[in-house]
C-alpha cells in the first residue's frame, strides 16, 4: 500500500528522443507517458545533430537514440 508523504513531489524524469520516424516516435511517447500522470518529458530530435544541440541547451536523465539516423 502506498504511503503518500505530504507536501512530496516525484521528479519528473527528462528523456531525450532521438528518431527521425515520426510513427515510432508517437508510439514511444504513448507507451512512455500513459498514465505518468506527466512525470515524464520527453524532447524529440528527428537527428543526430539536433540532439547535440539540445545537449548544449539542457540535461537530460535518459537519452533514447535510433542507432540508424541518416546523419550518425
Amino acid at each position: 500500500m502506498p504511503n503518500p508523504i505530504m507536501g512530496s513531489s516525484i521528479p519528473v524524469c527528462s528523456i531525450l528522443v532521438v528518431e527521425d520516424n515520426i510513427d515510432d516516435f508517437e508510439l514511444l511517447e504513448h507507451h512512455l507517458l500513459f498514465g505518468s500522470e506527466e512525470r515524464a518529458r520527453l524532447v524529440r530530435s528527428d537527428c543526430l545533430a539536433g540532439a547535440l544541440e539540445c545537449l548544449q541547451y539542457g540535461s537530460f536523465d535518459i537519452i533514447l537514440l535510433d542507432l540508424s539516423l541518416p546523419d550518425s
